[in-house]
């Protein structure tokens, strides 16, 4: 029994660590969301500035583009449904090529701001995999951690049976002691 107890909680302990690991990717995600924002925005910045109409427009694009797979991602956090992490990934490689296609074309001082923008759209890809994947573990442990603890609760209730039955025996024969002893002592 004890070691059944002891493997539930060695069990719940994954399960505490993957719900941290997948708080831990939830804060990074709206940490890089931000920086995603903010350095698509900067893109878009430079590539108004141009007034090149096809430049300008994929600015547009890029920043929608963003705010796309930062709503996948979000998506997935807000319900839990993996569907929306393959969404925000389909949604920043879109976003990708679209930077990728102005790469020839931005004017050298905005280089800057497109490597900071491919960046950000990476890291945040990256913690919605990380959260994906720390769902998707602490979900196959808890239901590990769920089988272990209904095992030991049947052992644990067996053993239970048994410390019963013991108690009856012991009783009754206790109870028969002192009945014997009241009728010897009559």
């Amino acid at each position: 029994a004890r070691e059944d107890i002891l493997s539930v909680g060695v069990a719940f302990d994954k399960v505490e660590a993957g719900i941290t690991r997948f708080i831990e990717a939830r804060e990074r995600m709206f940490t890089s969301g931000d920086a995603l924002t903010t350095a698509t925005r900067e893109l878009r910045k430079v590539l108004d500035a141009t007034q090149d109409p096809e430049l300008m427009l994929a600015g547009a694009n890029i920043n929608q583009g963003a705010t796309s797979v930062r709503l996948g991602g979000l998506r997935f956090v807000a319900g839990r449904d993996f569907k929306w992490v393959e969404t925000a990934k389909g949604n920043a490689a879109t976003t990708k090529s679209t930077i990728s296609a102005v790469v020839p074309k931005i004017p050298e001082a905005g280089k800057p701001a497109l490597a900071e923008a491919v960046t950000a759209l990476d890291t945040y890809v990256a913690a919605v995999d990380d959260a994906a994947a720390a769902l998707q573990q602490s979900q196959t442990d808890s239901v590990a951690m769920t089988a272990k603890a209904i095992e030991m609760q049947a052992k644990l209730g067996g053993l239970r049976d048994k410390v019963v039955a013991a108690y009856r025996g012991s009783n009754d024969a206790a109870q028969d002691a002192i009945h014997q002893t009241k009728l010897l002592q009559i």
